[in-house]
């Protein structure tokens, strides 16, 4: 899960930072360079800090993923805490130079020149990366199931899920008001939203589409498996159902 990740993640960011900031290990530091000559109490005490806050970040996300799981009070939480990383490392990249120990102008010139194009160089990474998964998944959050019958052709898509099958290969449809548990297998699996492969208690394996954690709910049980929808739309259920044509 998510909050496992950022829990792993942030505990060993935060970490090296305590590390850093206590031992002076600034060795430990991906631009340390061994032919420079550094302040090593103030660089050490400068980028401890930084990991510290950027694990601490990743920790307080992953609890609110925990709490809240992919609702918008974390998104709010992901987004801002992306935000502060990204000022963080543009922090420490545009910061470290000061505590190199320079002989001269020259090369404090280079030193901050390059600092400038790890920076730029960092951003377009994160840009490439984070903007598109963030865009992607915030498409996903909101993705409405699509259920459609073309003669005995039966679709049913939301987000990058789907699953289709024939209407004759029904063998019962029915509306219930609950729900079994259920673990994922493959898909989204969040606190309201469910849809991929999971494996239903007393079911087995099967797809579900749910837009909420409420009923009612189509069972569609076919000769290899079954599909479970419900909408957050109460009234499209019952249009599913007509669809299949059972009255």
């Amino acid at each position: 899960m998510l909050y496992v990740t950022l829990f792993l993640c942030g505990a060993i960011v935060f970490g090296m930072g305590a590390f850093l900031y206590k031992t002076k290990k600034i060795e430990i530091i991906k631009s340390y360079d061994s032919r420079k000559q550094y302040d090593r109490d103030g660089l050490a005490k400068f980028e401890g800090k930084n990991y510290m806050y950027t694990g601490g970040l990743l920790i307080v996300v992953g609890i609110l993923n925990l709490i809240f799981q992919y609702n918008v009070i974390f998104l709010a939480a992901l987004g801002i805490s992306v935000i502060f990383i990204i000022l963080i490392s543009f922090k420490s990249i545009n910061g470290r130079s000061k505590y190199i120990l320079v002989e001269n102008e020259k090369a404090a010139k280079i030193e901050k020149r390059r600092s400038k194009m790890t920076l730029i160089a960092v951003l377009i990474i994160i840009g490439i990366t984070a903007v598109p998964i963030g865009v992607i998944f915030g498409i996903e959050l909101n993705a409405k199931t699509e259920f459609s019958v073309s003669g005995k052709d039966v679709k049913i898509k939301a987000g990058l899920e789907k699953a289709s099958f024939n209407l004759d290969d029904i063998k019962k449809v029915y509306i219930k008001n609950t729900i079994p548990n259920f673990s994922k297998i493959s898909g989204m699996d969040t606190r309201d939203i469910n849809r991929g492969r999971f494996n239903v208690s007393g079911y087995g394996d099967g797809y579900i589409f749910l837009e909420t954690n409420k009923g009612p709910y189509l069972y569609i049980m076919l000769k290899n498996g079954f599909v479970i929808i419900n909408s957050k739309d109460a009234s499209k259920v019952n249009n599913y159902y007509h669809k299949l044509n059972y009255k």
